[in-house]
């Protein structure tokens, strides 16, 4: 009996918890249901996705903020970058000041907002659901160290880079009716420019005249549009933008670049050179080059002289042509970077225009681009309905091959060649060549070392019948080609001894491209290339 009446009892206060808890629930807020909801359907089916519980987690500390992104080592302190994307700039820029923050700039083409404010304040708008990157430094590419093969090897260019490229002489009239933008430090007064036809833009001080005062831009534009006694720019009849987006030492930020690229785009520049750099990624930019190739604009970007294994931003950017330097006798500039690298222009010794109307012997990937730039200029002046893409394709088509056979990371597409762009459409030219040679750095240890030797069809018109010959240590290596396309590559590998390159005499490699007897090579010169190969000591 007594049993009976405490079954009974418990019952009756299992059902009283059981319509407590249920009242509580119904008149509970929905964000203590939807915990109590997702709780429960958490732990339903053990196997439920981790995700719910962290939801939990989150909803039941509301107002604990995501924790704070650790800005890297570029970035400048204190500053972000926030899009309204989709929605409404007006209201993003509420939400800053909401949250504390100084608006500082505002991109309305890419509903961008430039932000000044401390962690906190970037804290809340991420808690709040804006995503917000980082402001990231630019400069100017550091300045290389003095090249060793200018003192010693003549290496240098000199005045000698545009014939060297294949620029004939009286080029006054190249680039009519196209403008090239040049981001840069801007442009000082300069009896070289004095004829160049020159507009200017300030985004570093507003009410400023974009003078240089730092060099780097006067020497970019020189190589553009320079004439004088020295030497003369690449395209000296092109409008030139110069716009100023680094200060005084060479330093800028990539809020400010990209303003300087979609004001490029918006004052009708068809090119724009960006000899600059950054280590980082940043989504302002990016977005800025989108906006320039979707108004059809062609980007030309220098590579970096860090001489480490990844290129600078903005060259890293598939939409970006990145541009690499290359040394009077076409081998890699020691300084330069690797990896996405699409052309290769001169980049030792070249003349450029300075402060204080004085002049330099530019080393660096910044004046290769600037070469590279012009080129285009001047593709774009004989045909302006080039697309970037076919601008690419085009260049695909008329380098030089260099380094291992075919696009590489050291030279990209190969070296700019402007007798080849000049003469493309041209027919019965014949041009065969000795590309270059290539041996595999990581190879070098074994008892023979493979040494690769690349031919190519530099003409506009099919080879059938062409002979090779390669000399190694008095051993002959002899081919027939039967059918050699324009542009085409043939590439044959060939053995060194190893021990041999350690000798001080080292090995020489002779390759030489015999045309059919019918046929006049255009540039008999390229037909044959002869080089020393030697293991230097590792001090």
């Amino acid at each position: 009996m007594r049993t009976r009446i405490l079954f009974v009892l418990c019952i009756l206060a299992g059902a009283f918890l059981l319509r407590t808890v249920f009242s509580f629930f119904e008149g509970a807020p929905d964000e203590v249901r939807s915990v109590a909801e997702e709780r429960a359907e958490a732990f339903r089916d053990e196997r439920g996705p981790p995700s719910a519980l962290l939801r939990v987690r989150s909803l039941e500390r509301p107002g604990v903020s995501p924790p704070s992104l650790q800005p890297p080592p570029e970035a400048l302190a204190g500053e972000g970058v926030l899009f309204a994307g989709q929605g409404d700039l007006l209201a993003l820029r509420s939400a800053v000041e909401t949250a504390g923050g100084r608006i500082i700039g505002v991109l309305d083409k890419l509903g961008a907002i430039r932000v000044r404010g401390g962690g906190e304040v970037f804290d809340r708008l991420r808690a709040d659901g804006h995503e917000v990157d980082f402001n990231l430094r630019v400069t100017v590419p550091p300045v290389p160290p003095p090249f060793l093969g200018e003192e010693g090897g003549g290496a240098g260019f000199r005045e000698g880079a545009l014939s060297f490229l294949g620029v004939p002489p009286g080029n006054d009239e190249w680039g009519e009716g196209v403008r090239v933008a040049v981001l840069d430090t801007g442009v000082a007064p300069h009896p070289a420019l004095d004829g160049a036809r020159i507009h200017v833009l300030d985004l570093v001080d507003r009410d400023g005249e974009g003078l240089d005062r730092h060099g780097h831009g006067t020497a970019m534009i020189y190589q553009l549009a320079g004439r004088d006694e020295l030497d003369t720019g690449m395209v000296p009849a092109a409008e030139i933008l110069s716009i100023r987006v680094l200060d005084t030492e060479g330093r800028g930020n990539s809020f400010t670049l990209a303003e300087g690229i979609v004001a490029a785009v918006e004052q009708g520049a068809r090119v724009i050179n960006l000899s600059l750099g950054s280590p980082g990624d940043s989504a302002v930019l990016r977005a800025a080059l989108d906006y320039a190739e979707a108004h059809n604009v062609i980007v030309v970007a220098a590579a970096g002289n860090e001489n480490i294994p990844r290129v600078a931003f903005p060259a890293a950017y598939e939409n970006v042509l990145s541009v690499t330097a290359i040394d009077a006798q076409g081998s890699r500039a020691p300084f330069t970077n690797i990896g996405k690298v699409d052309i290769a222009a001169p980049g030792i010794a070249l003349p450029a225009a300075w402060l204080d109307e004085g002049y330099v012997w530019m080393d660096g990937t910044s004046g290769a681009a600037a070469i590279v730039s012009g080129a285009i200029v001047r593709m774009l002046s004989e045909d302006p309905h080039l697309s970037p893409q076919d601008v690419r394709a085009v260049l695909a088509a008329t380098t030089n091959d260099l380094g291992a056979p075919g696009p590489d990371p050291v030279f990209g597409m190969g070296l700019l060649d402007l007798e080849r762009l000049e003469r493309r459409h041209e027919p019965m030219i014949h041009d065969l060549a000795v590309a270059d040679f290539h041996v595999p750095l990581e190879r070098l240890d074994g008892p023979t070392v493979p040494l690769t030797v690349t031919f190519q069809n530099r003409g506009t018109e099919p080879v059938n019948g062409a002979r090779l010959q390669i000399r190694v240590d008095g051993l002959v290596v002899r081919e027939t080609l039967v059918s050699l396309h324009p542009n085409a590559l043939w590439d044959t590998e060939v053995a060194i001894r190893g021990d041999r390159l350690g000798h001080p005499e080292g090995v020489v490699v002779e390759a030489v491209i015999v045309p059919p007897a019918h046929i006049e090579d255009a540039r008999p010169g390229d037909n044959v290339r002869r080089q020393r190969f030697r293991l230097l000591p590792k001090n």
